[in-house]
């Protein structure tokens, strides 16, 4: 049933029924994937300035379904919420790690939690059983005059079927006429799906992007000499358009985390935080380190690593069996501390497993083999000092040719190939999120400048074939201890 909203009464519904695009979204791939099948779910939030603290203490949380905490956190928390999950597969050898958020959090932010009776006047959907309906805009296409619509639901059935005719990116793929499918994306269990499944991730979101940026320069030209009516239609769907691929953003976002998380991560880090740190800076770190699980392979045996946290060094390392995180992890933003964690915590595993540095040396001395030492400063910059050598060879960064020397055994002390590996997939990561908008509000408007354009091309050069067979291949097999 559609009804047509009084204009008196549209704010006041629009502020609240947003979240029913967010339930019936979640809802139906709740439906559509079998618990059994799928018995575990990571919580994905949105990280950016609008994130509330409950929906970030609930970030990368992994939540077993069917459970109460499921039940309450599988719905949006508040107004505008935009909770989503990442399912997780029953032969994944992953465990839930959530725990309940502070008491203070849930009550200041978890308006559906805490007092649902009070949204029942709008008949808002803060539970399943009292979901009622969906809120859309409209424009009228003779006149353009735009309008304010409720789709009223029946039942689970009938909310799967709004779900599938208005699914924001269906939506998104109709008005922008694209028709490149997005990739079906799993986390690989071997070299070759992690191969294809990059391959098929850049290939779909080139094409996808490719395709919505024809259509805007299209609008952009027709709305040169058109009449009144038909340019706001132009303008109507041009800021459809724009709008609608934030959803496709976030979508890509959490298809690369999708390809980079370890296939069998570690269940726990085991860490020993030495120093004297205030309650926020250690919530900040258990923060940090359980995102940054997620990454981190297990079968290495790993034993406990020493943290420390000294903001007067300028640079954060790994030495001798500890992670000094230093100010550039303090001043950094959420995903970059975790970048920096990730790294580091890569050199603490060559560190300690003899047959991964083995591996991993090997990669090293084939591609280094008869290439002449350079200074990283004269390439980087001054933030290197003048004695931090490297042999370039066809590393896609730089700093991946560190040399720090040989062990008697004639392996390298240590390298930086599987700690930029990871650095340079969160630097995409970053990219994603800060830059893959702004390309697109560019087009037909003035050019946004790109001051870390090279952070949306290094990855993208660890699988070309001849990088691919030589160093991303074999570094993933080392890592995930896979022949």
């Amino acid at each position: 049933m559609v009804r047509a909203v009084n204009s008196q009464t549209e704010q006041k519904i629009h502020a609240t029924a947003t979240v029913a695009y967010t339930e019936i979204t979640n809802l139906a791939e709740d439906l559509t994937l079998p618990e059994g099948e799928y018995p575990l779910a990571q919580i994905i939030e949105s990280l950016d300035d609008r994130i509330c603290p409950l929906c970030e203490w609930l970030n990368g949380k992994i939540i077993r379904r069917g459970t109460q905490e499921w039940e309450q956190y599988r719905l949006p928390s508040h107004i505008n919420c935009r909770r989503t999950f990442a399912y997780i597969p029953a032969d994944a050898d992953e465990e839930p790690d959530f725990t309940s958020p502070p008491q203070d959090i849930i009550n200041k932010y978890g308006h559906f939690h805490t007092d649902p009776l009070k949204y029942e006047e709008l008949k808002l959907p803060a539970y399943a059983d009292r979901r009622q309906f969906i809120f859309s805009r409209y424009s009228d296409p003779d006149t353009g005059k735009r309008f304010s619509v409720l789709r009223w639901l029946i039942d689970y059935e009938d909310a799967i079927r709004q779900y599938t005719q208005d699914a924001t990116l269906r939506k998104l793929f109709e008005i922008a006429s694209i028709q490149h499918p997005l990739p079906k994306l799993r986390t690989p269990r071997n070299a070759q799906e992690f191969a294809d499944a990059y391959q098929r991730y850049q290939q779909s979101y080139k094409a996808i992007y490719e395709s919505i940026a024809s259509r805007l320069e299209e609008i952009q030209h027709l709305k040169q000499g058109a009449d009144a009516r038909t340019t706001g239609t132009l303008i109507i769907q041009e800021f459809r358009i724009r709008e609608l691929t934030q959803k496709l953003v976030q979508r890509e976002i959490r298809d690369l985390q999708t390809i980079f998380r370890a296939p069998r991560p570690v269940r726990k880090v085991k860490y020993q935080l030495v120093g004297a740190y205030t309650q926020e800076q250690v919530a900040m770190l258990e923060e940090v380190i359980r995102e940054a699980r997620m990454y981190i392979p297990s079968g290495h045996r790993a034993t406990t690593v020493t943290v420390e946290i000294n903001p007067s060094l300028s640079r954060s390392h790994y030495f001798k069996g500890k992670i000094v995180l230093a100010a550039d992890f303090l001043e950094a933003e959420r995903d970059t501390k975790v970048e920096t964690f990730v790294h580091e915590y890569m050199h603490f595993l060559e560190d300690i497993d003899d047959q991964l540095r083995l591996k991993i040396s090997r990669i090293y001395q084939e591609q280094t083999q008869g290439e002449k030492h350079v200074s990283l400063r004269d390439i980087l910059g001054n933030s290197y000092e003048q004695g931090e050598m490297a042999k370039l060879d066809d590393f896609p960064h730089a700093y991946m040719g560190k040399d720090y020397g040989t062990d008697e055994r004639g392996l390298q002390t240590a390298t930086e190939i599987s700690s930029m590996f990871y650095t340079i997939y969160f630097r995409k990561l970053w990219f994603v999120k800060n830059y893959r908008l702004r390309e697109l509000q560019a087009i037909g408007g003035p050019d946004i400048p790109r001051e870390r354009e090279q952070e949306d091309v290094w990855l993208d050069r660890l699988f070309e074939p001849s990088r691919l067979k030589a160093i991303t291949l074999p570094l993933w097999r080392a890592l995930h201890n896979r022949p």
